[in-house]
């Protein structure tokens, strides 16, 4: 059975395989740390809940994809930079299990803005899958 950072593993290793930016990091919170080099991406384990399927148990699990450009033009070559990482980003994971047999092939599930500040501007790209745990013995 994978586990939530296998699949975490899985997604930052897509995202870097993009070539688009100058690193992807997890973070283990929701607030991202000051970033060295842009563009940049963040990928965290944002919730899993139960969906009630009985016996076999299945959770929904949910990550983001935090995107981050620096501006250093202006803020519409920035925002539009943004845009086709993110773009870019929604093409590489939607539709694909990662190689993973116990999930359902993710879903982008939303995009959204979560931050300008210091000339940086940062979008959520959120992505949904189901996994199929073991049925309990």
């Amino acid at each position: 059975m994978s586990t939530i950072a296998e699949i975490e593993d899985g997604i930052i290793q897509a995202v870097t395989d993009l070539g688009l930016l100058k690193g992807v990091w997890s973070i283990g919170r929701k607030e991202l740390p000051a970033s060295i080099s842009h563009p940049a991406a963040y990928v965290y384990f944002v919730s899993e809940r139960d969906t009630g399927t009985k016996p076999r148990p299945v959770v929904e699990l949910v990550y983001d994809v935090v995107i981050a450009v620096k501006n250093l033009r202006s803020e519409k070559d920035a925002a539009r930079d943004a845009y086709s990482i993110m773009d870019a980003v929604r093409d590489a994971l939607i539709g694909k299990d990662l190689g993973f047999a116990d999930i359902e092939p993710l879903a982008c599930v939303s995009r959204e803005i979560t931050g300008y500040e210091s000339g940086v501007i940062e979008y959520a790209v959120r992505f949904r899958t189901r996994q199929y745990l073991p049925i309990p013995a």
